[in-house]
């Protein structure tokens, strides 16, 4: 059936179903392309309030609300998850700074311009592009100066960490591994119809994202290998832009 001839299939009987095929999966808006699965559950609790000699429940008051999942991807390379999260919010982190950015500018443009000359406006507006360059490159900055700091922690860890127990012997210390449970809260997306939030018809957010465990078991054949990640959410919502 072709795209053309779907629609108007849909437009006379006027109902669609999805399917698994036109679902996608990202994580703080990075496609996760080797996604294969997910699964969650909304928890919720109510607990009912009675009055004085009241038989039935007067009132129900809201209880702990929590969302546990896990989803599926195939193996691919080591870190896969940790790598693609840190990417997405490094990318909403600069985002955010830009805009930060550009609304102070155009705040500073608006006062500038209601009572300064031209002379005064073409030196406040060199002085505001200065300001903005100064802003991107402090923001670039600090995310070098992370990396940094996330070294220099390193060390200093394992200078305390001989000096309070020894050096380790018998075995070669492994290195520090890129662990996904650490990453911090992360945004979950659920895309119906299209591989993004602008081409999708419709998708759930799962909010405040932890991810808890992970494992995979492998076998001696030629399968292909899966992945399993556990997580945990504050929040579930579902948006409709069609």
């Amino acid at each position: 059936m072709t795209s053309s001839s779907y629609k108007n299939y849909v437009g006379d009987f006027g109902y669609q179903y999805n399917c698994g095929a036109n679902c996608t999966v990202a994580i703080n808006d990075m496609y996760l392309a080797e996604v294969v699965g997910i699964s969650y559950n909304v928890m919720d609790s109510a607990t009912p309030i009675y009055g004085y000699s009241s038989r039935l429940f007067d009132a129900v008051a809201p209880g702990q609300k929590l969302v546990q999942g896990s989803f599926v991807i195939n193996y691919v390379q080591p870190n896969y998850i940790f790598h693609k999260a840190r990417k997405g919010a490094n990318a909403e982190l600069a985002a955010l700074g830009h805009r930060v950015v550009k609304a102070q500018a155009e705040r500073m443009q608006s006062e500038s311009e209601s009572v300064l000359k031209p002379k005064e406006l073409e030196a406040a507006q060199k002085k505001k592009k200065a300001q903005i360059k100064k802003g991107l490159s402090q923001i670039a900055e600090k995310r070098g100066k992370g990396a940094e700091i996330i070294a220099s922690n390193q060390d200093n860890f394992r200078s305390l960490e001989a000096h309070y127990w020894g050096k380790a012997g018998g075995g070669e210390k492994p290195l520090l591994a890129k662990d996904s449970t650490l990453i911090g809260p992360s945004r979950i997306e659920i895309m119906f119809g299209g591989n993004t939030r602008h081409k999708a018809d419709h998708m759930i957010e799962i909010h405040g994202v932890y991810i808890i465990g992970h494992g995979s078991a492998i076998q001696i054949d030629e399968n292909v290998i899966l992945e399993e990640y556990n997580f945990i959410g504050r929040d579930l919502i579902q948006l409709t832009y069609r």
